[in-house]
């Protein structure tokens, strides 16, 4: 059984989440505004056996649609009341039960309930009498029914607890292909808290992500860093794990082709949604790992107002050119080359006949192919933005 002081912390982070407006990620962690009755006793026997073997916490006192901390009778007896809720359970037999009562900042209470699962099948007694006179229940999305067979059988199998983990960093940049794509490569780094006794296997073939750009989840490939020191060790095939220790996954996708509008869309995008599922061989659920990226500017910075100097105005002195007149000039060169030519040119060879950088050079051509029919050009790689985890919060 987890200490009380790990529960406690799961609880403050849980509605600290809710406060702020966040969805609770942690399959095993739900809110009541209230505290059960008794009677419906079957609520909490469906629950515990769809969590095959996993503790569950109910946090009592935080109503999450509405995103807030409700009042709580704290002087319940807790005793008399696990008292009935146990005579509802045939045999009363029902989930092992810790109680906290834990103090938020303001004054405010909330009732955490942690339950160990781990001698499922449950089963109640029928409220209303007669037959039938027990149910076994199970928990399906939001909604509490009479278990299945295949289902009761997977109560009898060995169960694989899933580790906590924390994440220690998450990071990728967006960028284009000479193809002309638009790709994401990253990668995250976590501490996988493996305490229990025995190994766990995290298979690649199952492991998914998704990052969310622009409202829309574009699929990403999850692969293993290959690595073997320490508890944690790595192959292509996945990860095995005999102990607490970090592991890092590798992450890359094809977000889509390039647009007239890509480099001014993703000059504005501030942030991305990444989503990781690990599966445990033998778990029930997964270790889900979900986390904004915010965006960054690349090392060598992109802006479109530059020092000119390859054809000097006046007294000589580089003048500043704006982006319209940064344009005008590379689409200047290009229609004198193809005057002379039909070969293509790249980007570099354009920046340097043109005295631009290769960045402004990439930018000025997007802009313009927003007007111009561009051919020809052979667009080299183009780094927009890094996107980086704030995980110091």
């Amino acid at each position: 059984m987890p200490k009380k002081a790990f529960i406690e912390a799961l609880v403050i982070s849980a509605v600290d989440a809710v406060l702020s407006g966040k969805r609770i990620e942690d399959e095993r962690i739900e809110c009541k505004s209230e505290l059960m009755p008794p009677a419906k006793a079957r609520q909490l026997a469906g629950a515990a056996n769809a969590a095959l073997g996993d503790d569950i916490i109910w946090i009592v006192g935080v109503d999450e649609a509405a995103a807030e901390v409700v009042t709580v009778d704290s002087t319940v007896d807790l005793a008399d009341w696990w008292a009935k809720v146990e005579r509802c359970f045939d045999d009363q037999v029902a989930p092992g039960l810790t109680s906290l009562w834990i103090p938020l900042p303001g004054d405010r209470l909330v009732l955490a309930l942690h339950f160990t699962t781990d001698r499922a099948p449950y089963a109640v007694k029928n409220p209303g009498g007669g037959t039938p006179e027990l149910e076994i229940p199970w928990r399906a999305g939001t909604r509490t029914r009479s278990a299945k067979r295949h289902e009761l059988l997977r109560t009898l199998l060995p169960t694989v607890s899933v580790p906590s983990a924390t994440l220690l960093a998450a990071k990728g940049r967006i960028s284009a292909t000479a193809e002309s794509a638009l790709q994401f490569r990253g990668g995250i780094t976590l501490y996988i808290e493996h305490l229990q006794p025995g190994a766990i296997a995290i298979p690649t073939h199952l492991m998914t992500a998704t990052l969310n750009i622009w409202g829309s989840e574009q699929a990403l490939t999850a692969s293993p860093i290959v690595a073997s020191s320490g508890p944690i060790s790595s192959t292509p095939e996945g990860f095995y794990c005999s102990g607490p220790g970090t592991l890092r996954v590798e992450l890359y996708g094809v977000l889509g082709k390039l647009t007239p509008n890509t480099d001014e869309y993703l000059g504005v995008l501030s942030s991305v949604q990444l989503k990781v599922e690990l599966p445990v061989l033998g778990a029930s659920r997964k270790l889900n790992i979900t986390t904004p990226l915010y965006g960054q500017q690349p090392t060598t910075e992109r802006t479109l107002r530059v020092q000119f100097a390859a054809a000097p105005r006046g007294n000589g002195i580089r003048d500043q050119l704006t982006p319209p007149e940064v344009q005008e000039l590379v689409l200047t060169v290009l229609k004198e080359h193809f005057a002379q030519s039909s070969e293509r040119i790249a980007s570099e060879e354009l920046a340097r006949m043109t005295g631009l950088d290769s960045r402004t050079v990439q930018s000025a051509l997007r802009a313009l192919s927003r007007d111009h029919k561009i051919v020809g050009i052979e667009v080299a790689e183009f780094d927009y933005p890094l996107f980086v985890a704030d995980v110091s919060a």
